[in-house]
């Protein structure tokens, strides 16, 4: 009997559970379908090749598959011996050594290239970025990083490629037409900036397909849509809304926290460059009045002055700042332009890269989303991680984005409540609280915000454990190592866990396990299996009882 049969034998009792239940999410913006039946056979091959590279007990500490098992996710573990040459080449190596781990194209077309997309530094950590390109244009979110430790050593490795039989390369279509049909997909009454576009090769079924993606800036639906149009046929591939939305409706001014906990107070606003409310950090734009100007540089307003939002924001908008550079942090080391009274929606708060500003609405069923801290702080989080790692806005990999920014805003304000003040007008007490029991997977229900709830809730059970100042480093930290694009809360777990080998040693390895075990996440996937390093001593010892 083959070593692979053999291997499943062993393991068909560590997996049952697995076999009934997994979820398939869509590509919505924010609700997604819930879980679906399928009988899930992993594809152990993967995992036998890969462990056959490794021949010490415990260098591998867990592999990831996803895609109903057939497809690698992740690998966690010591990698490799430390590297004295060029990390970027040594991750090319390491794809190129594993061509049928990471799906390398079998294709005769030999166009395709790996190519190093980014590589960035933290501390002593280097993180390297892979693509597959096609005659010089991109796949389309799909890249395999590597995460070296201080000491050069492969500790983490993100994704892999998709299995890729066909290449459809000749347009059929302009790009003038494609955006004109994302227009038309999106349903958007009018842009806030021009659309942007660019050529892209979309995986589907093992045939990688020429493509547009189209980027619209849209003010009616609201959001930053991107949409991939085959270039062939003028099929919509793709839509997603990136804008990171509040959820909620929030704004505020200069009440330290907000108006149900303090009274206004006056408060330094540091690092002004002018007599406007303009500074290193921050740019503020009032959309009922022109921004106020002092030569004295006071700005001290009635709460019911249409100025007073403009004071409160440029006060939180640096605080917010200042936070993220504590932790090390410089990726938003200029002016963050700030929109106050926002006319269009004044019932929303968000964060758009595509303009590269955070708006707040006045409130109507909602109190003025100006005048709370914590809202300010949600949305400055969600453009620190885009800085850092871009993942998508839907299913797990949006849940995480709308959990961290949650979270970082309560650790912020040491207040695990969001909304408490903008929610009061509706006789609500709060939109979300993130010191909660939520468990991993039966708590899911398919919206960014709910699920966020689950992961800001482990984040915020590991500051209890483990204090503010270690766990809001380590969580930002993790974002270097996190997987991108779609990630899933295991994922999440695991750059946690590369974050504090990297940064401490590993010194808080079993806090953060144990917070997630008991949260349901430290050994789950809901679109694949994760195989730990029990599992994987049983299958090492098998094959070598079988003389393999």
């Amino acid at each position: 009997m083959k070593k692979s049969l053999l291997v499943i034998m062993l393991l068909c009792n560590l997996f049952v559970v697995f076999a009934s239940e997994a979820v398939v999410f869509s590509t919505s913006q924010t609700p997604n379908n819930g879980p679906t039946t399928r009988q899930i056979q992993p594809d152990l091959r993967i995992i036998e090749r890969i462990q056959g590279n490794y021949r010490s007990e415990g260098q591998i500490q867990a592999i990831a598959l996803e895609e109903q098992g057939q497809r690698l996710s992740s690998i966690r573990g010591e990698l490799s011996e430390a590297i004295s040459g060029d990390l970027s080449e040594a991750a090319l190596a390491y794809v190129y050594s594993f061509s049928d781990v990471f799906n390398l194209p079998t294709t005769p077309d030999r166009g395709w290239e790996i190519k190093t997309t980014s590589v960035s530094e933290d501390k002593g950590t280097t993180h390297v970025t892979l693509n597959l390109e096609f005659d010089n244009v991109k796949l389309f979110k799909n890249t395999v990083g590597f995460h070296f430790g201080s000491d050069k050593v492969i500790k983490l490795i993100n994704g892999s490629f998709p299995k890729i039989e066909k290449i459809v390369k000749n347009p059929l279509i302009s790009s003038d037409d494609a955006i004109q049909l994302a227009k038309k997909f999106v349903g958007t009454t009018g842009l806030r900036i021009p659309p942007v576009f660019e050529s892209v090769f979309y995986a589907e079924n093992g045939t990688a397909m020429f493509s547009y993606l189209v980027k619209l800036a849209s003010k009616e639906p609201l959001g930053d849509y991107e949409v991939v149009i085959n270039a062939q046929t003028g099929e919509k591939l793709s839509l997603q809304n990136q804008m990171d939305f509040l959820g909620i409706s929030g704004k505020g001014s200069v009440y330290v926290s907000n108006p149900k906990h303090c009274s206004v107070t006056v408060e330094p606003l540091p690092n002004l460059t002018s007599t406007s409310l303009s500074g290193a950090y921050c740019e503020i734009n009032n959309e009922k009045a022109s921004v106020t100007t002092n030569a004295n540089h006071e700005y001290v307003f009635d709460p019911k002055d249409v100025h007073f939002d403009e004071v409160n924001a440029y006060y939180h908008v640096n605080r917010i700042h200042d936070f993220f550079k504590s932790l090390g942090f410089n990726g938003l080391d200029s002016p963050m332009k700030t929109v106050v009274h926002f006319q269009a929606k004044p019932d929303q708060a968000y964060y758009s890269v595509q303009e590269g500003r955070m708006v707040f609405g006045d409130g109507v069923k909602y109190n003025d989303l100006a005048m709370e801290e914590a809202v300010f702080y949600h949305e400055y989080s969600h453009a620190a991680m885009k800085k850092i790692v871009v993942v998508d806005y839907a299913n797990e990999s949006g849940a995480i984005n709308e959990g961290q920014a949650d979270y970082f805003a309560c650790s912020l304000s040491n207040d695990p409540i969001i909304g408490e003040w903008a929610a009061s007008k509706d006789k609500e007490s709060y939109f979300r609280k993130i010191e909660n029991v939520l468990h991993y997977p039966e708590a899911l229900v398919y919206e960014v915000h709910a699920d966020g709830r689950i992961w800001a809730g482990c984040c915020w059970d590991l500051r209890k454990s483990l204090g503010a100042e270690i766990s809001d480093i380590l969580i930002h930290k993790s974002f270097y190592f996190l997987k991108p694009q779609n990630p899933e809360f295991f994922d999440g777990y695991n750059a946690l866990l590369a974050a504090d080998k990297s940064i401490n040693g590993g010194k808080y390895q079993a806090a953060i396990t144990d917070v997630f075990q008991k949260r349901g996440i430290a050994k789950t996937r809901m679109d694949g299996f994760v195989f730990d390093s029990s599992d994987l001593a049983q299958m090492r010892k098998f094959s070598n009882l079988q003389g393999e």
